[in-house]
């Protein structure tokens, strides 16, 4: 899934969008800070699970898709993403006449998603007791508080049914099959970790018709005994220039790698380490 303009379409679309009134809270309740947070939040507990990147990528794809909607009543520029998204029906409407805070909504409904989505549910109970507790010190009415809630948490029930439908659930028992065969994937050293969602090419498109809607070109053919071969040379390319990294080339390396269970090797110890997936690097930089 092509996901990645659409979570940064959905972030940065998501901006002050309390209803006009004259309620000095409308401002401090709409703070930006309070989306970023959330998200952050959300990434920490990701990163704690251990999710794989394109398992984080789609945590991150229902929650701004949930935001977004949340906000979308909002303001007469924003269109809904029914329809436009595979299998996205309309998100359910707010109470004509009653006084919406639509921010808090797309925290609510962000911050609903992420919850259901992730395992450890524990890890947002403070946060959430803090976050209730800013939103009160900004002033904003009870009634508008949770029925802003509500709303969003409204909008992320209709997406959690939506997510459903995407064949997630049913490929977690899929299993990849190591066959040893010359040009086909194994486990490597020194972790043999196993083979990261093989079959996520089941999984829902968001917008193309399959995932090889737009098939890209094909590598070139393993060939690993004719040494004036072009695969034979592309490996040896990478070898000879991971063993001959520059400083530069090292600080670069680093800071792209975003594998989230990093096993680290030192003379006969191994250990790993828990780190954001690329989904969370792309997201703390939309949030810079």
């Amino acid at each position: 899934m092509k996901v990645s303009k659409l979570i940064v379409f959905f972030l940065t679309t998501i901006l002050i969008s309390c209803n006009k009134n004259n309620g000095e809270y409308k401002i401090a309740a709409s703070n930006p800070e309070f989306l970023r947070e959330v998200e952050n939040q959300v990434t920490q507990v990701m990163v704690h699970d251990i999710f794989s990147p394109p398992v984080a990528s789609r945590i991150y794809y229902y929650s701004s898709l949930a935001a977004y909607e949340a906000a979308v009543p909002s303001n007469s520029a924003y269109k809904s993403m029914a329809n436009q998204i595979k299998g996205f029906t309309e998100t359910p409407k707010p109470k004509a006449g009653e006084e919406y805070c639509f921010d808090v909504a797309a925290v609510a409904a962000y911050f609903e998603i992420g919850k259901n989505l992730t395992f450890s549910a524990d890890l947002y109970v403070d946060f959430e007791k803090k976050q209730t507790e800013k939103y009160e010190a900004t002033g904003i009415p009870s009634d508008v508080l949770e029925r802003s809630k509500d709303y969003g948490i409204e909008i992320a029930k209709h997406i959690i049914e939506f997510s459903k439908k995407d064949k997630y659930k049913q490929t977690r028992g899929f299993r990849y099959t190591v066959t040893n065969k010359p040009g086909t994937w194994v486990p490597t050293p020194p972790a043999y970790m196993d083979a990261v969602e093989p079959y996520w090419t089941q999984i829902r498109p968001s917008t193309l018709d399959t995932s090889s809607q737009f098939a890209p070109a094909k590598p070139v053919p393993y060939d690993m005994k004719n040494k004036n071969g072009a695969y034979y040379k592309q490996v040896m390319e990478t070898l000879n220039t991971v063993n001959n990294l520059t400083d530069e080339q090292r600080e670069i390396s680093n800071f792209w790698d975003c594998n989230p269970f990093k096993m680290n090797i030192t003379g006969h110890a191994m250990f790993a380490t828990k780190k954001i997936s690329p989904g969370g690097h792309w997201m703390s930089i939309v949030n810079q």
